[in-house]
């Protein structure tokens, strides 16, 4: 007994009666909302594999934004530091996880050092809070 294939495609099983003219279709040669064949719903036939156009949604497009803004502001500072010909004391204070490592020169360095400190004992008690309250 052979196998039945779509009354508009011709490659697929059939999983649907249209609701006007009865043939036996697949899921890609159906309308759903209209219960209804591709034929029949006025549509014309449907490609296998259409790809829609990839589009970025806003709020990436606004983390892109802030991101490049980001980098711009703080390429001036250091290159206005740099023409300046002055020695300016200068710190960084980089978070990997809960871990701090504080690089500076200069007076403040030591201030940089404490709040990552701090900072860093804060981040890992709110975890510690709020994971609990979440089990």
């Amino acid at each position: 007994m052979p196998i039945e294939k779509c009354a508009i495609c011709g490659r697929r099983a059939p999983r649907y009666v249209c609701q006007e003219c009865s043939r036996h279709v697949c899921g890609v040669c159906f309308e759903p909302q209209a219960w209804l064949c591709a034929g029949c719903s006025g549509s014309p036939k449907p490609k296998a594999a259409a790809w829609k156009s990839c589009t970025w949604p806003i709020p990436f497009g606004l983390f892109i934004v802030g991101l490049v803004l980001i980098l711009v502001g703080i390429t001036l500072v250091v290159t206005a530091t740099m023409l300046s010909g002055e020695t300016v004391p200068a710190g960084a204070v980089i978070f990997i996880g809960p871990i701090p490592i504080v690089v500076g020169t200069g007076s403040c360095s030591i201030w940089a050092m404490i709040l990552a400190v701090v900072l860093a004992i804060l981040g890992i008690l709110m975890f510690v809070i709020y994971r609990k309250r979440a089990v």
